[in-house]
């Protein structure tokens, strides 16, 4: 995979694969030890692309900065579906939601990444292959330990848009996968 020396992002078509960021020091600086590199998988792509912000990928920014504490960091925005939409609900009369190349992008961005944020929202459910597409991801990042800004009461990673940049990331399990291991913990109930 290609590490981002400035911003850039990758588009086929209708389908945007990733979206890099650069810190304006890290460009002028190169690329020290220190930088932080944290990668952001979310619902799917909107408008931003190589050159161009959009509100969430500005907001993006804002939390990338503080989290990475300073002036050196480097993000990568994968999505769960590659299709551009500017409302996840548009997804559902998609016929092809990700790229062929949706998964090796979404690996290459968690491998590289020092810290992975899942960040989708609930809206994300709108999609009809929700559950089976957060389970490909989860099966992708489950052992990063990934975090979150917070979840939805549906137990879904909150979006950043609307969120204080004080907002505190926490660590995050998919609803199901954190039932299944509840489950496992429980011990059985003796038969009376």
């Amino acid at each position: 995979m290609s590490i981002a020396t400035r911003d850039d992002a990758r588009m086929d078509g209708q389908h945007r694969l990733w979206l890099d960021r650069v810190s304006p020091l890290t460009i002028d600086v190169g690329d020290p030890a220190n930088t932080r590199r944290i990668t952001w998988v979310m619902c799917n792509p909107s408008t931003a692309d190589g050159t161009e912000d959009d509100p969430t990928l500005r907001k993006v920014k804002g939390f990338t900065q503080r989290i990475a504490g300073g002036d050196l960091w480097r993000l990568r925005v994968v999505n769960l579906w590659t299709y551009r939409a500017t409302y996840p609900r548009q997804l559902t009369d998609v016929a092809e939601l990700n790229h062929p190349a949706a998964d090796t992008a979404l690996r290459e961005a968690i491998d590289w990444a020092d810290t992975v944020i899942v960040a989708w929202g609930g809206v994300a459910r709108s999609v009809p292959s929700y559950d089976e597409r957060v389970d490909e991801v989860w099966s992708m990042l489950y052992r990063l330990g990934p975090m979150c800004l917070g979840t939805t009461a549906d137990g879904d990673p909150r979006h950043p848009l609307m969120l204080s940049y004080d907002t505190e990331l926490l660590g995050w399990f998919p609803p199901a996968a954190f039932r299944s291991v509840m489950d496992s913990l429980t011990p059985e109930r003796s038969r009376e």
